[in-house]
């Protein structure tokens, strides 16, 4: 320890039990050899020590150390009293270089343990001799017997020889001062860290050990505060470099925390206040990081040229803070900044996304703009082949995404953006669509009303409907969300449904109609053909025999119609017979 070393009882050649007079002797013959260029030896100058070299400076040094009572007694603990003929005996093997010898003749002087008037000084001086060792054994040793000696009745003899009579020293006031030297010597001469410094005090009496440890983590907790502060004001001055403060704050205060946490209960209000303290600086760091190269994203490089991550960098301090962070308003506080940076992030990666397939978005743009009045197209069956072709511009560009997001290792996958953009086309697509049937039915609706033939307006909402299955589905060939896909399914299937329906409907239609009427006058709304179903339906239903004639003349006809298609001279013929049937109906009626 550099304590003795340098104490400096040793450099002016004296015992800690010297008197005033002996302390100016030495100090005017140290300097007399000194004008005259010799060397003085004292018996203090023992072998085991580094020699003592004695200039003025070294001198007026280790007198000013002397003057006070206080400062004799804190020396005196880290040097050697001659006051028993053991002692002597002892010293004179110390100056012989017999060390074990002196330890010895002390060590039985204390076997029992215990600190008397008679061994206080064999407690003091076995003590700084162990001290003097870098041996871990022996400096353990050697504080206790120190410690025993300070908080021992007879502490009070030790001061009364090394000061005067007149002097009193409280025993806590100096184990405070003399634990206090002893980290420092410690920490400084010996390079200890603290936890071994810790270690050195294992067995001791549970009050020092807290004493140490509360020592020791005051001074931790200084040196973190002292970073903190220091931290603070370069991240309020520059704001761009907070992540590499932060980082440093982390690397700079990661040993002295480690040892506060391992040594004092996470419980505990210090620790609980500075481990906060130091989350919060962190977090902070990070925060200032972020708000500061977001702001400015994506067009921004560092010094280097290469991109900046603001988000990863913050949330890397982020996770720092949080393992260390004890109150749950700091962890709150981390929680939802983390939330705000992930929700950033979400942004941040559909911009970069965006950035990839621009062309292709660019493209599907222009085509919903173009196609976006689709449904109000008065003629229906164009406006459904413009969604069909919608759909068909619009699938190489969402292929085309696909690919390029897929091959792309950052989102590999990852396809939310794509499924995001095709289900965007898939909807414009599927209500032009439902626009276009429901725009339908309503028109259907007031023409059935109107008393428009039911066969022909079935057939004519059947080329609609046929049309719309058509372009519905291609859209199923899209790439939708699970819950679009699930919508567009129930409307594909009403879709099938609708045309069943309508084919049903169209046949009973169709069974209501003339068959061989209307071959003949080539379509089923002909004026004579409706004339020709009122007769059917106002005179033969009337009666048993016309109602066995309309079975057998539908069961017949198809037949019929399909044997003469192609004879006109005969569909003439069965004209000019029908025509003479009406105008003869028509007579009767008039």
């Amino acid at each position: 320890m550099e304590i003795i070393e340098k104490n400096p009882f040793r450099i002016l050649g004296l015992f800690a039990n010297s008197s005033e007079k002996e302390l100016q002797k030495n100090k005017s013959k140290i300097k007399a050899y000194s004008k005259v260029g010799k060397t003085i030896i004292f018996d203090t100058d023992f072998p085991f020590l580094p020699v003592v070299n004695r200039t003025d400076n070294m001198l007026n040094y280790a007198y000013s150390k002397l003057q006070q009572n206080r400062d004799k007694v804190h020396y005196g603990l880290f040097w050697f009293l001659l006051l028993t003929p053991a002692d002597e005996i002892a010293i004179r093997y110390l100056r012989t270089g017999n060390i074990e010898k002196a330890k010895e003749i002390w060590a039985k002087l204390i076997s029992d343990g215990n600190v008397t008037s008679e061994n206080y000084s064999a407690f003091n001086n076995l003590g700084t001799l162990l001290l003097v060792s870098s041996n871990k054994e022996e400096l353990h040793k050697g504080l206790l017997l120190k410690i025993q000696l300070i908080i021992s009745k007879n502490f009070v003899d030790y001061v009364t020889v090394v000061t005067d009579k007149t002097f009193s020293m409280d025993n806590k006031h100096q184990l405070n001062n003399f634990i206090d030297e002893t980290i420092k010597e410690l920490g400084e001469s010996l390079e200890f860290d603290n936890s071994e410094i810790i270690s050195l005090f294992k067995d001791f009496d549970q009050q020092i050990k807290d004493t140490i440890i509360d020592k020791i983590c005051s001074k931790l907790i200084s040196n973190i505060e002292i970073l903190i502060e220091s931290t603070k004001k370069k991240r309020k001055e520059n704001k761009s470099e907070a992540y590499e403060y932060g980082i440093k704050l982390y690397n700079n205060t990661k040993n002295d925390f480690n040892i506060i946490s391992e040594i004092l209960d996470n419980k505990s209000i210090k620790y609980g206040f500075i481990a906060d303290n130091l989350a919060k600086e962190i977090l902070q760091c990070g925060i200032d990081y972020f708000n500061y190269w977001s702001e400015h994203y994506p067009e921004f490089l560092d010094e280097t040229g290469i991109d900046i991550d603001p988000d990863v960098k913050a949330l890397e301090l982020f996770e720092i803070a949080e393992k260390i962070a004890v109150s749950s308003i700091v962890k709150d506080r981390i929680k939802e900044n983390t939330t705000g940076i992930m929700k950033w992030i979400e942004t941040k990666q559909q911009i970069e996304k965006e950035k990839l397939v621009e062309d292709e978005l660019a493209f599907l743009a222009e085509q919903i703009n173009l196609y976006k009045n689709i449904d109000q197209v008065n003629n229906l069956l164009e406006a459904l082949s413009m969604a069909e072709k919608f759909v068909d511009n619009c699938t190489p560009k969402l292929n085309s995404i696909k690919n390029i997001l897929g091959d792309n290792d950052e989102f590999y996958d990852t396809d939310e953006f794509y499924i995001e953009i095709s289900s965007i086309i898939a909807t414009i697509a599927q209500n032009i669509v439902i626009s276009v049937l429901n725009t339908d039915a309503k028109k259907m609706m007031m023409l059935s009303q109107g008393g428009i033939d039911k066969l022909y307006l079935l057939r004519k909402h059947k080329v609609l409907v046929l049309a719309a299955l058509k372009v519905a589905r291609k859209i199923r060939e899209l790439d939708m969300s699970p819950e679009l896909k699930k919508q567009f399914n129930e409307n594909y299937e009403e879709l099938n449904s609708l045309l069943k329906n309508i084919e049903k409907a169209e046949m009973q239609a169709t069974r209501d109609s003339c068959y061989i009427a209307t071959m003949v006058y080539g379509k089923y709304d002909h004026p004579k053909v409706i004339m020709l179903k009122e007769l059917r339906d106002k005179k033969l239903k009337k009666n048993i025999i016309g109602i066995i004639f309309i079975r057998f003349y539908y069961r017949i006809s198809p037949i019929i119609v399909e044997k003469l298609k192609g004879h006109d001279t005969i569909n003439l013929f069965i004209k000019v017979i029908l025509d003479s049937v009406l105008d003869l109906l028509s007579k009767e009626v008039q």
